[in-house]
């Protein structure tokens, strides 16, 4: 599936958006907008918030925080420090502890890293203020179009876009080894395996050696 990496131009710039009538392929009807970037994590909600301060009319689709929300294991703590958790925005009030000040969490030592229902929370909190709203809906395909890109949602309508940025998790693109899929899975779903296999609870095993 090819997809356009990068969001401006050799100068720094994105020309504005053309009818769909100059780019063939498309319906008149079709929604044009410049960039569209797939995934709502925090890569994708750190992009967007660069682009719209920037004036460029982006796009977000995708569960905000979803990745993280529903695949990854519960009451984990980022491996990443405190400090070195924020999503990237050019406002200043944009930070984790920028968060925490804000709705009274408390804020960890150095020695003590976030937990995961904090950054979650802490993702929403960040998309709310330098994002605003989110198309939370499945884009079924992308093609290649004449000036740029054709996004075919699950509703059955289609979104051009001059640039795509694909900034989703892993979880739809995980692929089992082989050999572990001959594994039966309730027996060998350790942590060990956690990148190949869905296993985000692991609460069955405590006590266990």
């Amino acid at each position: 599936m090819p997809i356009a990496a990068g969001a401006v131009t050799q100068k720094g710039e994105i020309a504005a958006p053309s009818a769909c009538e100059d780019r063939p392929g498309l319906s008149p009807s079709t929604q044009s907008i410049d960039v569209a970037i797939i995934g709502a994590g925090p890569y994708g909600l750190s992009v967007a918030a660069h682009l719209l301060d920037a004036g460029i009319d982006a796009r977000v689709f995708g569960d905000p925080m979803a990745g993280w929300r529903h695949h990854m294991p519960k009451g984990m703590y980022l491996k990443s420090t405190f400090e070195a958790s924020s999503l990237s925005a050019p406002e200043r009030d944009s930070s984790l502890a920028d968060y925490c000040a804000a709705t009274g969490t408390p804020v960890p030592d150095d020695c003590t890293q976030c937990r995961l229902a904090c950054f979650i929370d802490y993702g929403d909190w960040f998309q709310k203020r330098r994002v605003g709203d989110v198309g939370r809906i499945e884009i079924r395909n992308v093609a290649v179009v004449p000036n740029g890109f054709r996004l075919s949602l699950e509703d059955g309508e289609d979104v051009s876009a001059r640039t795509v940025i694909v900034a989703s998790d892993i979880s739809a693109t995980h692929t089992l080894p082989t050999n572990c899929a001959l594994l039966p899975t309730k027996r060998y779903s350790l942590p060990r395996w956690f990148r190949t296999l869905p296993a985000f609870d692991f609460s069955r095993f405590s006590g266990r050696v």
